[in-house]
């Protein structure tokens, strides 16, 4: 009895301890989503603030692409003629910087949004 015992014992705290390793691994996901959550958010405020009529900006999505580690947004604005355009732009998390569509070449713009955007790994944000 002895002899099932100690095997018992210790696949009981190898199963303890790999709880644990799993529950420190969800903790740290549910982080970094929380933070890239909380850059979502600045990232909006910063792209409606930089927009020629603030008030008219209506934010159509956003999703946090974790493998580029970028922020990706779609959203409507009045242009200078007082139209509503649809643009995107793409905040780099790493750099804390936003790229623009309507302010990067169209070509150059649309190569990153299709790396850095692409939907195989979004997260989509509710903001």
């Amino acid at each position: 009895m002895l002899h099932t015992a100690k095997p018992l014992a210790l696949a009981l705290i190898a199963l303890l301890a790999s709880a644990g390793n799993a529950n420190a691994a969800d903790s740290a996901a549910r982080e970094r989503v929380k933070a890239a959550y909380s850059d979502a958010q600045k990232g909006k405020r910063t792209i409606k603030e930089a927009q020629r009529d603030p008030a008219s900006f209506e934010l159509v999505s956003v999703s946090w692409h974790p493998n580029a580690d970028a922020l990706c947004y779609t959203y409507r604005s009045k242009n200078g003629f007082g139209g509503v355009n649809v643009s995107r732009a793409i905040y780099g998390r790493a750099t804390g910087k936003i790229a623009y569509s309507e302010k990067v070449k169209d070509k150059d713009f649309a190569s990153v949004w299709a790396v850095g955007c692409s939907d195989a790994d979004k997260i989509p944000f509710n903001l």
